[in-house]
């Protein structure tokens, strides 16, 4: 079976246990953030092993995040009835694969971020320091005063 149709219908039945009212549509929009996290977190491994940090652009962000929720939506409506399908995907097994994918990107996501941080907190030191330092107005008004 398709792992993202085990991964609906889990996500699927959890939001009809907590009473959502629109479990599909909210199943397709924590998948879409599951695929969309993962593959940041593709990129951001692609660029662990670079010399130069990953820079990103939030209007290319949302665009492939609306591109990816579309995609998962018109998934989710095709594969509507296998989705709300609880007695073929109900296992505790199906049910901790979603769980600890869900918990494994997540924490791989904030790791991946933080590396990415520290390069682009060093690169920007490292520019800072190349600069000569102006005087700050501060400065100039007490030295006039002393």
């Amino acid at each position: 079976m398709n792992p993202l149709t085990i991964i609906l219908n889990r996500v699927f039945w959890f939001l009809t246990k907590v009473k959502n009212q629109s479990p599909l549509l909210g199943a397709s929009i924590l998948v879409s953030i599951l695929i969309g996290v993962f593959l940041r977190n593709v990129v951001l491994l692609i660029y662990v092993f670079k010399k130069h940090p990953l820079k990103t652009y939030n209007w290319l962000d949302y665009t492939i995040f609306l591109l990816i929720f579309l995609l998962t939506y018109f998934y989710a409506r095709k594969k509507k009835g296998e989705i709300m399908n609880n007695a073929l995907w109900s296992s505790k097994g199906n049910n901790l694969f979603v769980v600890f994918l869900y918990l494994f990107i997540v924490f791989s996501f904030i790791f991946l971020a933080k590396v990415n941080r520290d390069k682009i907190f060093t690169e920007t030191k490292k520019e800072q320091s190349d600069l000569p330092r102006k005087e700050s107005l501060e400065n100039k008004i007490r030295k006039s005063f002393e």
